[in-house]
């Protein structure tokens, strides 16, 4: 079994809302994150189903997904690349009517980038994920 470190170790026993985690490369960030998403569904204080691990790249994201293959109980955890998770933000928000139509002439002058971002930022707000 890993040992953690004194740091990691509060990160998995962090129980007051979302963690977020700043360190250099190779700290550690991956391993504390898999452990705590283990003790969440182990605890039921989470189902797996709620659960969405992501991360940069898609290297990564495989990464996490193997360790997590190692506990049974955290095999239906959904993992993303932060990429793929905008993309199905953006997706899901636009069939469902919640983002406005692209605008053509924004689609001509490159502006489409920065009407997805307005658009998602706006539904977060809403959906209270971002202050306002």
């Amino acid at each position: 079994m890993i040992q953690l470190t004194d740091q990691q170790q509060q990160i998995v026993a962090h129980d007051c809302g979302p963690a977020l985690v700043f360190a250099v490369a190779g700290a550690g960030k991956t391993t504390a994150m898999v452990h705590r998403v283990e003790r969440l569904v182990r605890e039921r204080v989470f189902t797996p189903q709620r659960i969405l691990v992501s991360s940069f790249n898609k290297s990564a994201v495989e990464e996490i997904g193997r360790a997590l293959e190692r506990w049974p109980h955290c095999r239906p955890v959904a993992r993303l690349t932060l990429h793929a998770l905008g993309y199905k933000i953006v997706r899901h928000a636009a069939q469902s009517g919640w983002m406005p139509r692209l605008e053509q002439d924004a689609l001509k002058t490159g502006g489409e980038e920065r009407q997805i971002l307005w658009a998602a930022r706006d539904l977060a707000r809403r959906h209270g994920l971002v202050a306002a």
